[in-house]
């Protein structure tokens, strides 16, 4: 039998994901708010959702690269989250400056490539685990909702 506090602490911390989610998983297509109220889903909304499975058509759609891929795709995409993060704690003055410097490099055009290129690869990436996250928390909650309706009833 399952310990009940880790349970009920799986529990919580599930239902306190629907907050995380309540924005919207593009790649499902789900906005989570109820109506034009604004209000986030609730556990009960989330455990009723319905999806079907995805159905991959080889060389149309995305998919995640495989290890040795992503090794040698994620390099340029790493190093340009780097630069992202580095420039979020600068001035705007200081960007100017450095806007300047690399146009007379011949480097801005390289860099804005590599910076949609990498905002590609990391949104594909999070729309897939946004659509996992929401489709196994709902399935979650329907399980509990089914099997201990007691433990459901609390969140």
């Amino acid at each position: 039998m399952a310990n009940p506090i880790n349970r009920r602490a799986a529990l919580g911390a599930l239902a306190g994901a629907s907050a995380a989610l309540a924005a919207s998983t593009a790649a499902e297509g789900v906005a989570l708010k109820v109506g034009n109220a604004g209000k986030l889903a609730t556990a009960e909304q989330i455990a009723e959702m319905n999806f079907e499975p995805w159905v991959h058509k080889a060389g149309v759609d995305w998919e995640p690269p495989t290890y040795e891929e992503w090794v040698a795709e994620a390099r340029g995409a790493l190093v340009t989250l780097r630069i992202a993060w580095h420039m979020m704690h600068r001035t705007k003055e200081q960007l100017e400056e450095a806007s300047l410097s690399l146009e007379e490099q011949g480097e801005m055009e390289p860099l804005v490539k590599e910076f949609m290129r990498s905002h590609q690869i990391f949104k594909a990436c999070f729309d897939v685990m946004d659509a996992a996250n929401l489709r196994f928390m709902s399935a979650t909650l329907a399980a509990v909702k089914r099997e201990n309706p007691e433990d459901f009833a609390e969140l």
